[in-house]
């Protein structure tokens, strides 16, 4: 029963609406609990010839850990990564509340991929990983140039000494950039917060007055001619005056369903009793005859403002396809239906608006229609927000289509953010639409919040690395000319002590060198000739007391 319901059907194709605008949410549903616990599906966002889709009703039957119980307390959560029988997936559910008691009245959840939530947070973690495999990799080919080239008694070449200066230069600019870097992104992160707040409460708005003239505007003038029997265009006057006060809607208007066998007769009648003047006329190209190939005519009867909407009297609201479809749909389904933006009275240079239809029914014969009443919603009127505001952010209403791309029903004229940093979407469910807000930070929100610590952090990064290089460089000199020192005072040291060892070898003394304990250390070659032992019999073997035994 539920597949054939109109509502149902409603909400259906809101999903799939929904889902083609966000590509990277696998799964859009309503969820709900029964008497026993169990969870089953009211709707979700597959189209009904998909082999993913579910019934209404269908249980859901999760496999591992399911967050049920913090579900049933109405809280906001994210799940997961867990697995069903479609995937393995990271899940988000809000509660959706009755406008009237609070009450939750069913769950709306969306499945995203696991693997695209692991992509994103190893790209989230890939630079923090690769600054410090970068640093691990610099310090590693550092050290290992260091050890090359500055050992003991080699001499090493002169690049060798601006090792260490480029060094903490590449170490340094590679921490400015990343430091700053980072700095920059919690700034956006915070500025972004804090706009997602401003801009909710802007969208929220929008939506509200949106939803305010379902009821009581439209439903309460549906009800008037529900309820009425005769109704003459002074009661529609008075009726109407309250309706007017609303801002958002461009007109007011009825139209009996007249059936094209009578339509002449019909206009007669009026021509008689309301408007001298009265004739049905088409103003379409599709169909420039009222009636032709339709059973049912919907001619304006009445309509308010009346003095700007003379020229609506007697349009036949059915006289195109855009329009013929809303009020089909109204008429199926008895809700509200919106027709895609047409311009009044089919007239190219007049301005576009939505033209919303509700089906009303004779109370004695529910089957019988009697006409439909409409509204017609200003598209710029619906944006209309102080200066201020404008300049503070701004906002496109589009409407999604179910072929190419959402319509986009804002005030071209409104001035657009020339650069946009960030977009927060927000969707509407209403009058059988998908209506989605894209809101984004205009010049004013841009200058009142300034994204500027990460630049004073990048100086300071820079001025540090640059004190760094000074000192560096002057450890580095310094340490050169110690060397250069150490050399030089090496090469007289060996040159002294090869005069030394010269001078021993070819003294024709006998020159000798013992321990504490006596024992020769060192003889010159001439202890063989004075002495009869050479060199190699007495160091470290004789004492010098052995000579005069």
């Amino acid at each position: 029963e539920d597949l054939d319901n109109p509502a149902y059907q409603q909400i259906k194709s809101q999903l799939v609406l929904l889902k083609k605008d966000n590509p990277d949410i696998g799964f859009i549903y309503l969820m709900g609990f029964r008497a026993d616990e169990s969870i089953f599906f009211f709707a979700d966002s597959e189209p009904p010839d998909s082999p993913d889709a579910s019934s209404p009703g269908d249980i859901f039957v999760p496999q591992g850990e399911f967050p049920a119980a913090k579900l049933r307390q109405g809280i906001e959560l994210v799940a997961g990564p867990g697995a069903d029988q479609w995937g393995v997936w990271v899940s988000a559910f809000v509660p959706v509340e009755d406008a009237v008691t609070g009450e939750t009245v069913t769950y709306l959840g969306a499945d995203i991929d696991a693997r695209f939530w692991r992509r994103q947070v190893l790209l989230a973690g890939m630079p923090g990983f690769l600054l410090m495999l970068t640093l691990v990799a610099i310090l590693l080919v550092w050290t290992w140039l260091s050890r090359r080239w500055r050992q003991p008694g080699l001499r090493p070449p002169q690049w060798v000494n601006r090792l260490d200066l480029a060094g903490v230069l590449t170490i340094g600019v590679i921490l400015s950039l990343y430091i700053p870097w980072r700095i920059y992104l919690q700034e956006t992160k915070n500025r972004w917060q804090f706009f997602q707040q401003v801009a909710g409460s802007e969208t929220a708005q929008m939506v509200w007055n949106l939803k305010s003239i379902r009821s009581p505007g439209l439903e309460g003038l549906a009800a008037f001619f529900y309820q009425g029997k005769i109704i003459h265009k002074n009661d529609f006057f008075h009726y109407a005056q309250y309706l007017l006060e609303n801002p958002l809607v461009y007109f007011w208007l009825w139209a009996p369903a007249v059936p094209a066998a009578e339509a002449d007769a019909f206009a007669a009648r009026v021509r008689q009793e309301e408007h001298p003047d009265f004739t049905i006329r088409s103003g379409s190209a599709e169909q420039p005859h009222p009636g032709r190939g339709r059973d049912t005519l919907y001619p304006v009867l009445f309509a308010e403002p009346a003095h700007p909407h003379q020229n609506v009297i007697g349009f036949d609201q059915g006289s195109d396809s855009v329009r013929q479809a809303a009020i089909s749909t109204a008429i199926h389904s008895r809700l509200p239906a919106a027709t895609a933006p047409v311009h009044l009275l089919n007239d190219p240079e007049a301005a576009l608006s939505i033209v919303v239809y509700h089906a009303v029914f004779d109370p004695e014969q529910e089957e019988l229609l009697k006409g439909v009443v409409a509204i017609g919603l200003r598209l710029s009127t619906i944006q209309s927000r102080n200066e201020s505001k404008r300049n503070l952010l701004h906002i496109d209403l589009a409407m999604l289509q179910e072929q190419g791309p959402p319509v986009l029903l804002s005030d071209p004229q409104q001035p657009k953010h020339l650069q946009p940093q960030n977009r927060i979407q927000r969707y509407l469910f209403a009058f059988g639409r998908v209506f989605r807000l894209d809101a984004e930070p205009g010049e004013n929100f841009l200058q009142s919040h300034p994204l500027w610590w990460h630049r004073i952090v990048m100086l300071v990064c820079v001025t540090f690395t640059g004190l760094a290089g000074m000192i560096v460089t002057l450890i580095s000199r310094r340490r050169t000319e110690l060397e250069a020192l150490v050399n030089e005072r090496t090469l007289k040291l060996a040159e002294n002590e090869y005069r030394f060892r010269q001078l021993l070898e070819h003294s024709r003394s006998l020159i000798w060198d013992i321990d504490e304990q006596g024992c020769f250390t060192f003889v010159n070659e001439v202890s063989e000739t004075l002495l009869g032992y050479q060199a190699d019999e007495m160091i470290g073997k004789m004492y010098f007391h052995d000579l005069y035994r």
